[in-house]
């Protein structure tokens, strides 16, 4: 959804070098520019075999116009040990997922107990830890759905939130 001058949320796709320093420069070239970074994921991929080149891929999630947005395309492909950069905004074969993780720390009764297993399968989140004063979850998947499951959460105790930030492949 575009706001009144046409800016959006873009997600951009980088394959780059696994080298130090690579994302300081991705990040001081938008910054640098004036772009807010609004996610912001990267993480070497697995080499195939010994001779393959180390590469990682960055997920970059910016609020951009359309002329905004073809000019951050630009100034990161011109950057270098830069392979590829996809702007799998509008792709219909995009997915893009977050991995969360939810602490709840209480001490819950056997009803409550149920509650939260209900809850859980619903959102497809997964009790990782679980221990007498908190529990931990994994929810994998978008961020609005985990949202709702931290939400649904915080009714039986306090908790804490850690994301890992969008990945996006198309």
């Amino acid at each position: 959804m575009a706001d009144n001058n046409g800016v959006r949320r873009r997600v951009f796709s980088v394959l780059m070098d696994d080298e130090p320093g690579a994302l300081a420069r991705v990040a001081g070239v938008l910054t640098g520019r004036g772009y807010n970074i609004d996610g912001l994921t990267v993480a070497r991929i697995p080499r195939l075999n010994s001779e393959d080149q180390r590469l990682a891929r960055m997920t970059i999630v910016v609020l951009a116009s359309d002329t905004m947005a073809v000019q951050v395309a630009a100034q990161m492909q011109r950057m270098v040990n830069t392979h590829t950069v996809e702007d799998l905004t509008d792709n219909p074969h995009r997915v893009e997922a977050e991995i969360t993780l939810i602490k709840l720390v209480t001490s819950l009764d056997t009803k409550q107990r149920a509650a939260i297993q209900m809850a859980e399968s619903g959102f497809r989140a997964k009790a990782i830890l679980v221990e007498a004063e908190f529990v931990i979850f994994d929810h994998r998947g978008f961020k609005g759905s985990a949202q709702a499951f931290a939400e649904a959460m915080s009714r039986y105790g306090e908790i804490e939130v850690a994301c890992s930030g969008p990945v996006a492949i198309a």
